[in-house]
């Protein structure tokens, strides 16, 4: 099925050979059993999210399916693409999305990464401390959407790229802005809002 190769793009992202951090993150400076994504959630994976829902209804609450879509609207202000389709914003952050959908998308990938790896690793939105401590370890790149490298051995867009979500419902970072730890308040999806996780071994 379809769906199928996206959530095997997901596992290669993000559930690959355990290591001292879990694939896909970096240690955050100076804090201990504490990693963060390299880069924001791509449009890619969130679309391999989106695949595994559909495909193990059993798993999830009725109607949870419909629930994963993003805002297309706000989604299509930020990049003129069929969203269910690859295509060359696939690596580029993932955007109009809420608060609670990635609440959930984060609750799924500790269930489903866990059982990958058989070893429970939890993810989270991170603190405001916890993305300051990892921007001071982030190349600053040009303002604007960009697509991401899980290849870069630093932390990409941290003071760039889309405003970020933190654990603290409508509190987000967006170092665009000039200091990496400039803070903003959203109240629901925006088309220049993605996130990327936390994650920690319990």
């Amino acid at each position: 099925m379809p769906g199928t190769l996206f959530y095997h793009i997901f596992i290669f992202s993000f559930a690959g050979i355990m290591a001292k951090a879990p694939a896909g993150t970096l240690p955050v400076p100076g804090m201990h059993n504490t990693y963060l994504d390299k880069t924001e959630v791509t449009n890619a994976q969130w679309r391999a999210y989106r695949a595994y829902v559909k495909e193990h209804p059993e798993e999830f609450e009725e109607g949870a399916y419909r629930k994963t879509l993003p805002d297309l609207e706000l989604w299509h202000q930020a990049y003129p693409a069929d969203f269910e389709r690859p295509s060359r914003y696939d690596t580029y952050p993932v955007v109009g999305i809420s608060y609670p959908q990635v609440v959930n998308f984060c609750a799924w990938r500790s269930t489903y990464i866990s059982a990958k790896r058989k070893k429970q690793i939890v993810y989270t939105l991170p603190t405001v401390l916890e993305f300051g401590r990892a921007a001071k370890n982030a190349p600053v790149m040009a303002s604007g959407l960009y697509a991401t490298s899980v290849d870069m051995p630093s932390f990409i867009g941290l003071c760039d790229n889309a405003t970020e979500m933190t654990s603290l419902e409508g509190l987000a970072m967006a170092g665009y802005k000039g200091t990496c730890m400039d803070t903003v308040y959203f109240f629901k999806a925006q088309a220049d809002l993605g996130f990327r996780c936390k994650a920690y071994f319990r």
